[in-house]
């Protein structure tokens, strides 16, 4: 079984992954061989016995010995960097592109949480900023530990990254602890391979009770957010769900703020609970917390602004109507301050 587990595309050494051989850094690796080898067999035939002995091609006299260690030594070296350079080049290239993001937005003031114990190495090698980085497993069951750790680190780190493994969000536990507690501001994904940011407001948000029904069965019972925000940050939101019955449709949730003359300059936009808990799932008499985040644009003027939630139809946009007849409810006013927050 091993022997036929030794194909081209298991195996993974610096010259090789996935099947794709570097013959450059090869043909280099085996020249260093060759010639550090060809060097010892000169340091052999200057041994005692074998100047004159079975191997007289290897006497000094036969051979530049000074000028032969001097090329080992070089070829050897540039090899050693030639691959640590190429190393990170072999990774697989939705590895690579997350790197890249990472090495190009993260700051000293951002965390970033891994989830793949296997990619570490790769991991160390690629990423080139300076946040803090938490390696977890994210294939075991979170202990206290783990959690703790996760708790320091969304206090002390208002975005947090998470580079998962291939576990859908609802299936990672890394994940839900981190939907949980935090807001989701970007979810990007490159061949499969996702990269997600998370927000954690250093203070408490404000809880208002809101009480309006849409449709038949959904109640947005009460809703909880920041009544003051800079530009350029994260505007968090927190909605409640109520299912007074089964809701037939899966719905999309709106949170949109507007500003005096009824413009969206930001927005959220997606099935409940960051898409693991679509309407048509919800049981009566459950209820649902659903987190949105909105990012506020660096230049947005300083001000008072509605913050309006609704819910549609994704197939037609047609808005389900609150119990006034009207598409969406007016739920907080939020004053937006002149100082530009640069975020990140």
């Amino acid at each position: 079984g091993q022997f036929q587990f030794l194909r081209p595309d298991h195996l993974d050494f610096a010259w090789i992954s996935g099947g794709q051989v570097d013959w450059l850094l090869l043909v280099i690796l085996i020249i260093g061989v060759l010639f550090t080898g060809w060097a010892l067999l000169m340091k052999i035939g200057r041994m005692e016995g074998w100047k004159a002995g079975l191997f007289p091609i290897f006497h000094p006299s036969n051979l530049p010995s000074f000028q032969s260690y001097i090329l080992s030594l070089l070829i050897t070296v540039f090899a050693t960097i030639w691959l640590l350079t190429r190393a990170y080049d072999l990774a697989p290239e939705e590895l690579q592109d997350s790197m890249a993001v990472l090495n190009a937005q993260t700051t000293s003031i951002d965390s970033v949480v891994t989830g793949a114990p296997d990619e570490s190495v790769t991991f160390a090698d690629g990423y080139k900023g300076r946040s803090d980085v938490l390696g977890l497993n994210d294939g075991v069951p979170l202990d206290a530990n783990t959690t703790a750790a996760l708790a320091e680190m969304s206090e002390n780190h208002r975005y947090v990254w998470w580079f998962p493994t291939w576990l859908p969000a609802d299936q990672s536990r890394v994940e839900r602890w981190l939907m949980r507690n935090g807001y989701r501001v970007e979810d990007r994904s490159s061949d499969g391979r996702r990269l997600a940011l998370y927000y954690f407001p250093s203070e408490s948000l404000t809880e208002s009770p809101v009480g309006d029904t849409f449709g038949a069965n959904i109640v947005l019972e009460r809703v909880a957010t920041l009544p003051n925000a800079q530009p350029g940050s994260v505007l968090p939101v927190a909605l409640h769900w109520a299912a007074q019955g089964s809701v037939p449709a899966d719905y999309h949730v709106f949170v949109h703020l507007l500003d005096v003359d009824g413009n969206r300059v930001a927005q959220s936009d997606g099935q409940p609970a960051l898409w693991i808990r679509p309407t048509s799932d919800w049981s009566p008499g459950e209820h649902i917390e659903d987190r949105h985040a909105l990012t506020l644009p660096a230049d947005l003027s300083p001000g008072d602004y509605t913050l309006i939630v609704g819910l549609y139809l994704p197939e037609t946009g047609k808005r389900l109507l609150t119990g006034l007849e009207e598409p969406f409810a007016a739920i907080s006013t939020v004053h937006i301050a002149g100082e530009t927050s640069f975020g990140r």
